[in-house]
Parts: C-alpha cells; sequence; structure tokens
C-alpha cells in the first residue's frame, strides 16, 4: 500500500527543506522507496529541479494550483508515479497557497489505486508568523484549521522557548484537534517526530472543505522568468551568487515599492555543468539564503527566477522580473536568451 503524504504550508514555510530531508530519511533509515510531486502556481518549477539533484524520484506540476485548476493533472499524476515507479511513499508539495483539504478530497477520488493517505502536515514559519499574520490573516487561518498536524518550523531562528509556547498556544486556539509540535528542517530537529506522524495509521484527518479558490484568496501575485545566460569571463560560484542575491533584492524591492504588502517567495534555481544551487529571500532584511553549490569557475548555464507577492497583478510583477534580471545581469556583463522568444546574445 503506497503512502501519501501531503506536506503543507505558506509560501517560505520550509517545505522544501522538509521534503529533502524527510527523503533522506525514510529512504536510508526506514528503506522506504520515495517519490515526490512539486507543484509550483508559475510557468515553470525550482523547487522540483533542486530536490531532483539529490536523486530524488521527482514529477512537477506547474501552471496553477493542483487544489484548484490542475485536480487533474494531480490524479493523473499519482498514477504515472505508482504504475512507473512504484513508491511505497509519495511526498507531495502543494504550492504555498493550497488548501489542504480539497487536495486530499482529490486523493480520496483515486479508488482504482492502492493508495492511502497520512495526516496532513502544515508547516508554520515561526519566524515570520506574526508579520505575515498581519496580511494574510484569513487564509492562513484556513490552512492552520485545515491541518492534522501543525509544525512550527525554524525554531532556530526563534531566540526565546516563550515565543516558541506562544505560537503552539496561538495555533491550539486555532485547530484544538491538532497535533502540534516545533522543529527546524535545516538543523533535522523534529524529523524523527514528523517521520513517526507519516508512517503512522491511525490519527484523526481533518474533514474541513468548501467552495473557496485557494489562488483568489491568498491575493498573491506570481510570475516567473526561465533563461540561459553566458559571462564574457569565468564565474566563480561566489560571484554568481552575488549576482543572484543582488537580483533577488531588487525584485523584492520593486515589488514592495510597486504596492506589494508582503513578499511570500522571491527565488532562484541556477544550474552549471559543476553543479546547481537555489536561492531563497523571504524577506529583505535577512538577505538570500542558499542551498546547495558547485565547485570550480564556469561561463554558462541556466537560471530561472520565481516571485510570488501580495497585491500585485502577474502582468506588473512579471515586466518587475524581466527589468530586473536584465539590469543585474546586464551591469555584470552577462549575455541571456529568456525560454520564451527574447534573445540577449
Amino acid at each position: 500500500m503506497t503512502r501519501i503524504a501531503q506536506i503543507a504550508g505558506f509560501l517560505g514555510s520550509g517545505k522544501t527543506t522538509t521534503l529533502i530531508q524527510l527523503g533522506k530519511e525514510l529512504s536510508t533509515k526506514h528503506g522506504k522507496k520515495v517519490g515526490i510531486i512539486v507543484n509550483e502556481v508559475g510557468e515553470v518549477g525550482i523547487d522540483g529541479s533542486f530536490i531532483r539533484d539529490f536523486g530524488f524520484e521527482v514529477k512537477e506540476i506547474v501552471q496553477g494550483c493542483i487544489c484548484c485548476s490542475l485536480k487533474g493533472d494531480l490524479q493523473s499524476t499519482l498514477k504515472i508515479l505508482y504504475e512507473n515507479y512504484g513508491p511505497d511513499i509519495v511526498l507531495i508539495e502543494p504550492t504555498g497557497i493550497a488548501f489542504p483539504s480539497k487536495i486530499k478530497e482529490i486523493i480520496d477520488g483515486l479508488i482504482d489505486l492502492p493508495m492511502e493517505q497520512a495526516p496532513v502536515i502544515a508547516l508554520v514559519d515561526g519566524a515570520r508568523f506574526r508579520n505575515m499574520f498581519k496580511e494574510m490573516e484569513h487564509f492562513l487561518i484556513k490552512q492552520i484549521k485545515e491541518a492534522d498536524v501543525i509544525a512550527i518550523n525554524k525554531v532556530d531562528l526563534i531566540e526565546s522557548k516563550w515565543d516558541i509556547d506562544l505560537l503552539k498556544s496561538a495555533m491550539r486556539e486555532l485547530n484544538p484537534s491538532a497535533y502540534i509540535f516545533s522543529m527546524s528542517a535545516k538543523r533535522g530537529d523534529g524529523m524523527n517526530e514528523l517521520i513517526d506522524i507519516i508512517l503512522q495509521t491511525n490519527m484523526k484527518f481533518s474533514s474541513l472543505s468548501d467552495d473557496e479558490d485557494s489562488v483568489v484568496l491568498s491575493g498573491m501575485g506570481r510570475a516567473a522568468l526561465k533563461l540561459s545566460f553566458k559571462a564574457n569571463e569565468d564565474v566563480s560560484e561566489a560571484k554568481l551568487k552575488v549576482v543572484i542575491s543582488e537580483m533577488l533584492n531588487e525584485i523584492a524591492n520593486a515589488s514592495l515599492n510597486s504596492g506589494s504588502g508582503l513578499i511570500g517567495h522571491v527565488k532562484a534555481y541556477v544550474k552549471t555543468s559543476l553543479g546547481s544551487f537555489k536561492a531563497s529571500l523571504l524577506d529583505v532584511k535577512h538577505g538570500v539564503d542558499f542551498s546547495g553549490n558547485f565547485k570550480g569557475s564556469t561561463r554558462e548555464g541556466e537560471m530561472t527566477i520565481y516571485a510570488v507577492v501580495k497585491d500585485l497583478e502577474d502582468k506588473i510583477l512579471k515586466n518587475i522580473l524581466e527589468g530586473k534580471v536584465e539590469k543585474i545581469l546586464s551591469q555584470y556583463r552577462f549575455d541571456f536568451r529568456l525560454d520564451e522568444h527574447d534573445s540577449h546574445f
């Protein structure tokens, strides 16, 4: 029987890092064959490519939300993954603006496959929750209420145990029936507890659901660019990360200056012949976080940039991405070609 575990949570809550840690632990320590499905609402995906670099079987679903417009895509992807790979466990990373209960209903509709669902897990960004709650109160409450398990992530960034206890109390008020614990996916704290939850078969499930569209309710604009780049000289990993850091910060600041009230996530995935890395920006005050690396210098590669911000139309955000990418790459004397039709070589 294939077991399906949904790792939900708002943008930037640490879903990808958690999935990678879970995949490693489940495969190496528990002998499980793990498949992963990643959903992103943008035109191109970043997280799936990054997770695939760790050797996992990954299926990506892009250009929409699997709980709303892409229900059929999720069901067909699960069937393909089951028939072609035969996993013991499928980990699903929905987009950060998905409703967990709707995804659970879609999976329940697969009555012809031997699959069962683990408890629905929602990650909460403990370090940013208060600020996000001011902008996204209704949406965050709905995600939290639909979870069977609430994992308060990033406790390594919270200085006071008292603050963690306050967060747990707040989660308990919002969802009295949920199992609540704290963790740090980056440090690996709480992963054993999370694995035990996924593997157990007797936990109560949430049954909340309605007809609201998660993308509309979130009020988030999203845009993505995929491109090939070529430098006129060898570029080290350190220099390339400086370029990406400046680019993401410029995109975030321009979004805020254009009227956005919240940066959901601005991220990039860079792949070269020597390796790859992922860059993530959640708050301009805290800078860019990098995962992965390559050794040596390179002149060319591929780059994907993706942004989700509140209160900006997709078209405006796309214009910001295009403008800032061109500005920064030109500043550092990089030629580039978009995967669309524009050529800058």
